[in-house]
């Protein structure tokens, strides 16, 4: 009988053990599995995160482009109002030009009367009739030459036969042509390889002379100097030729 008892007290304690250990094991179990949840959570909310930091950058992204975009587009629009605005000025005094056969321009002796030989023609010659251009002044120029000019010319001197200064721009060679005519006859050529021209571009340069020379500033602020061939300190001839128009002149 003691045995019996000892025996059954010695199962009871094995499943009792037994017991324990199997609730031990669920526990771990359970821990483990929350763990894993809890982790899985935690993923979760850090995609969600990321996800809402995505969103927002390529919200922030959006909106710096369209910025962007509106800001091209008024700088566009502004440079296109700036560009319609020029040509129309551009247009505005090219008819004003057109439109008039005679400009009377001040100078300190006397007027110069500016006369086309065609009214409507824009690029027939132009000529100055009772000039005076003597040593000291300046003799400001400024031209706009044709989208498609070959060249063109100024001419200061006494008569169309009698040229102290013929100022000739040539696009087809890139070179500005010097030269003077007495009684007719032309002298040599001074050729210079400097040529701030272009094409369809208004441009200005100056004249000074003495009794030895001339001294013509050019667009790019460049000097040219050329015999005053003719020796004289005053002209009263001065005439435009070529594919260029005359945009305005002052004697100063």
């Amino acid at each position: 009988m003691r045995r019996d008892r000892e025996e059954m007290r010695g199962e009871k304690r094995q499943q009792g053990e037994r017991r324990r250990d199997e609730e031990r094991q669920r526990g771990e179990r359970r821990g483990d599995e929350e763990r894993q949840h809890g982790k899985r959570r935690g993923e979760r909310r850090d995609s969600e995160e990321r996800g809402e930091e995505m969103r927002r950058d390529s919200e922030e992204r959006g909106e710096s482009r369209g910025d962007e975009e509106r800001q091209r587009g008024e700088r566009r629009r502004k440079g296109d109002e700036e560009e319609r605005g020029g040509e129309k000025e551009m247009k505005r005094r090219e008819e004003t030009l057109h439109r008039k056969t005679k400009i009377l321009i001040q100078s300190p002796e006397s007027s110069l009367g500016l006369c086309r030989t065609t009214e409507d023609t824009p690029d027939a010659n132009m000529k100055v009739k009772d000039m005076t251009f003597k040593e000291g002044q300046e003799f400001k120029i400024r031209v706009r030459p044709k989208d498609d000019a070959c060249s063109f010319a100024i001419n200061i001197g006494h008569n169309e036969d009698n040229i102290a200064l013929h100022f000739n721009p040539r696009f087809d060679e890139n070179i500005v042509v010097c030269n003077s005519m007495s009684g007719d006859c032309w002298g040599d050529e001074h050729r210079d390889m400097n040529f701030p021209f272009c094409r369809g571009e208004e441009c200005k340069f100056y004249i000074n002379f003495n009794m030895e020379a001339f001294y013509i500033k050019l667009p790019d602020g460049s000097m040219i100097h050329f015999p005053n061939r003719l020796g004289d300190l005053k002209y009263k001839h001065f005439d435009v030729t070529g594919d260029a128009r005359i945009v305005g002149i002052k004697i100063k």
